[in-house]
């Protein structure tokens, strides 16, 4: 049971949530230009790309064990020092970088992933000949 008290409007919650979020939008806008010393003054560089349009590559690399290891990347070399440092994946890391085996150029990221999953489903001795192949991707 509520009790209205005649010199205060009872509050609610909810309207004090509501009018503060849209006075929140009723800001003016501020006209500096203060936003541009948040981005960063370092200059990234792109992934290699032809006509616009990024290189995706699926890889095979040989394990010291003798393991194979798959993957993808749009920086062959860069990805390979990775791995040789011993940085890039787990499995990498764990079983250490022997050699590439065989890197086949995709249309895009997606193609890339796509063969890199039909790879990871063959035997060890087919994954050879997958690369060897005219596979269209």
């Amino acid at each position: 049971m509520f009790v209205l008290c005649k010199t205060k409007k009872p509050q609610c919650p909810m309207t004090e949530i509501k009018t503060r979020q849209t006075k929140s939008f009723l800001e003016p806008i501020s006209t500096d230009k203060s936003y541009n010393t948040l981005l960063p003054t370092t200059h990234y560089q792109l992934p290699t790309t032809r006509n616009n349009v990024s290189r995706w590559f699926v890889y095979l690399l040989e394990c010291q064990d003798g393991s194979f290891y798959t993957g993808v990347t749009n920086d062959i070399d860069k990805r390979m020092k990775i791995h040789a440092k011993g940085k890039g994946s787990k499995y990498v890391r764990q079983k250490r970088f022997k050699k590439l085996l065989r890197a086949k150029e995709c249309s895009n990221r997606s193609d890339a992933q796509k063969a890199e999953c039909q790879i990871k489903k063959l035997d060890k001795r087919d994954k050879l000949g997958w690369f060897d192949s005219k596979a269209k991707l």
